[in-house]
């Protein structure tokens, strides 16, 4: 799911993932917040307009903190 928010990063996110436990951790996060407001928004049942809202919320943080672990790592790896 981070693959296609960031493809031109995507063999950064996957090592990333694969070296860095939180940020796995935020990834599967990214994931399963990403589906769940797919899924209410699918189901489109006007008790779930709140909790959408906090989840594109959940999202859009979580997309920060993604995409800014790459860019600290992309720096790091240019200052070695």
């Amino acid at each position: 799911m981070v693959c296609r928010l960031s493809p031109d990063w995507s063999d950064e996110v996957v090592r990333m993932a694969a070296l860095n436990d939180n940020y796995r951790s935020m990834c599967h996060e990214y994931g399963m917040a990403v589906e769940l407001l797919d899924r209410l928004g699918r189901r489109n049942h006007p008790s779930d307009v709140e909790k959408m809202h906090e989840l594109r919320a959940v999202i859009r943080g979580l997309e920060r903190h993604l995409k800014n672990e790459l860019l600290v790592s992309a720096n790091s790896e240019k200052a070695i």
